[in-house]
């Protein structure tokens, strides 16, 4: 079932010495999906109004209260521009294959005092849990921009065991 919008603040803190520490950043939203309602009548979840705006409102508040050197938002560029420290996809840039890549690469250039911050604002949802691994019975998901795709194999969508792995390499 889909959650009509879905917030999620990961954060992943290593070792503390605040002055040696990097904050890096993983910022998605997803407004618009390419296959929601809007585009398939026969998909099971719309297009939503505000991830984007909320996404680039939470990146704002972030640089300007914390005074983090995060990327600026160009329109129409997919990734940002290469930042050191962020990336930030926007509806079509914010693809499976663009999330996960762009986790793992903040992961990498990170080091043991750094923190990584993952944001995400869109659809939200869960499948009965089939291999028996969740205590609540379901896998949590993320949906990217190309979820749900009916002509795929799989659903595309994001599951938390693997954001779990993925913060657990970190």
């Amino acid at each position: 079932r889909a959650i009509a919008a879905m917030v999620a603040f990961w954060l992943v803190v290593f070792t503390v010495p605040a002055e040696a520490q990097t904050t890096r950043a993983l910022f998605v939203g997803v407004d618009s999906y390419q296959f929601s309602t809007a585009k398939r009548p026969q998909a099971t979840f719309k297009d939503l109004r505000g991830a984007v705006a909320d996404t680039i409102r939470f990146k704002n508040l972030l640089r300007e209260k914390y005074q983090l050197d995060l990327d600026r938002t160009p329109q129409g560029q997919c990734p940002t521009a290469e930042h050191p420290v962020s990336i930030t996809l926007l509806n079509a840039c914010a693809t499976r294959a663009a999330i996960l890549k762009a986790l793992n690469d903040l992961i990498d250039r990170s080091g043991p005092k750094d923190t990584v911050l993952f944001y995400f604002a869109g659809h939200g949802s869960q499948y009965a849990d089939q291999d028996y691994s969740q205590s609540s019975g379901y896998n949590g998901t993320i949906l990217p921009t190309d979820a749900r795709d009916p002509d795929a194999e799989g659903e595309g969508d994001i599951l938390d065991k693997e954001l779990r792995a993925i913060k657990e390499r970190a």
